[in-house]
């Protein structure tokens, strides 16, 4: 029990290190993060990373599976399961001769699980939700004359989220889930102006302050074979609209300066459908494939740089754990790959993002705790019609540890 307090003093501890810091993380820096509120992040812990980010239909086995909240019921009553998990990529960009590159990192995921009541499971996680983070050169003419200005753009930030998520078991093999979640954090961009015409520098900041509650729910349903199990699951997020308020403040080399804070129309995220298969039988092995789908075409953010449509991703992974091993964790394996029809057109281009990833489970001394690791390797959008390819590398690692604190004591 004394382990047990401190564990969970420590987790407090760095919950309230990272709340702090949450919001000056970005994912991989990406031009086409200039879009909406960013590019969206998978939901995925780092062990469903290590399977391409598929898993809406496999329950919660030693990590949470924050792809589906239906997915806790299957935590047993005894436990509290414990997730923190960071990550860091490095992005390599070409655009037609010239190329660049990036690195970035910062906190994946924490998620604390454990039984509420003979069927109930609560989980409470904070994640990044979306990321901004790009810096865009370019030269344009000033208007009426044959003489150019010097231009650049520049974007940081993200939205964060904290969650509650509950499931409950009905029957059997048929599981209902509930996520309840905070989405917040502040996009920022900045335009840079340079011309001895306007007498030197000309910067315009947007701060745009973004808060809403967004839900999730989800089910899943195991159907028993001989000798393995099928499971079926399926989430569905409604449409959900921001409040956001903006701040713009400019400056020059001048000195003068203005800052105003002004009302502005509401970012909003489409509603999303996501389903999946997976499989598990008696040897250890698990194979799940995953389609999501985001209703992007009726969401207008009035960008004339893009066109927004309807996006579509596909994911499957495959996991194997030796089960007749000498040790009471046996090492996990997993193999796994994405592609994603974005929500982006940009140049008459769709933005396509695609990728493999591979993982790993090194067992920690307490039964039934890991170590997970998975990296992947992707490439998104395309070097046709002067656009950008990026090419990333990422890697992610993560602590699974299931403790008994709710385990009762027995003496002699």
């Amino acid at each position: 029990m004394k382990q047990s307090i401190i564990h969970l003093f420590t987790i407090v501890i760095i919950v309230l290190l990272f709340t702090e810091t949450i919001a000056a993380q970005n994912g991989a820096p990406s031009a086409y993060t200039n879009f909406g509120v960013g590019r969206i992040e998978s939901a995925a812990t780092v062990k469903y990373q290590g399977m391409g980010g598929a898993g809406i239909a496999l329950p919660s086995q030693y990590s949470v599976n924050s792809l589906n909240p239906a997915s806790l019921s299957s935590i047993k009553s005894e436990q509290m399961l414990i997730d923190f998990g960071i990550r860091s990529s490095y992005t390599n960009y070409e655009h037609d001769t010239e190329s660049g590159n990036g690195l970035s990192g910062g906190l994946n995921n924490i998620n604390l699980a454990f039984r509420s009541g003979k069927r109930w499971v609560t989980s409470f996680n904070i994640s990044q939700y979306s990321s901004v983070g790009y810096n865009i050169l370019s030269t344009d003419y000033i208007e009426g004359t044959t003489m150019q200005i010097s231009k650049s753009y520049e974007g940081s930030g993200g939205l964060n989220k904290l969650a509650m998520s509950n499931s409950l078991t009905l029957g059997k093999n048929l599981s209902l889930g509930l996520e309840l979640s905070y989405i917040f954090g502040k996009l920022t961009k900045q335009e840079n102006y340079y011309s001895s015409v306007i007498g030197g520098e000309l910067d315009i900041e947007y701060a745009d302050f973004l808060q809403q509650i967004y839900l999730e729910a989800g089910f899943q349903y195991k159907i028993p074979l001989a000798k393995s199990n099928v499971f079926v699951g399926a989430t569905y997020s409604p449409e959900a609209n921001f409040k956001t308020s903006r701040e713009v403040v400019t400056s020059s080399t001048s000195g003068a300066g203005i800052y105003e804070d002004l009302d502005r129309e509401s970012f909003k995220i489409p509603a999303t459908y996501g389903g999946g298969l997976g499989w598990m039988n008696h040897h250890g092995i698990q194979v799940a494939v995953d389609y999501r789908f985001q209703n992007w075409a009726n969401i207008d953010y009035g960008n004339s740089l893009a066109n927004y449509k309807d996006s579509h991703r596909f994911s499957g992974g495959l996991e194997y754990q030796r089960r007749k091993s000498r040790r009471a964790n046996p090492y996990t394996w997993r193999l796994g790959g994405y592609y994603e029809d974005s929500y982006i057109e940009v140049k008459g281009k769709t933005i396509l993002d695609r990728g493999i990833t591979a993982g790993i489970g090194i067992p920690m001394r307490s039964k039934n705790s890991y170590l997970n690791m998975s990296i992947n390797y992707g490439q998104r959008g395309t070097a046709n019609n002067t656009l950008i390819t990026e090419n990333y590398y990422g890697i992610s690692v993560s602590m699974s540890m299931l403790e008994g604190w709710f385990r009762k004591r027995q003496f002699e």
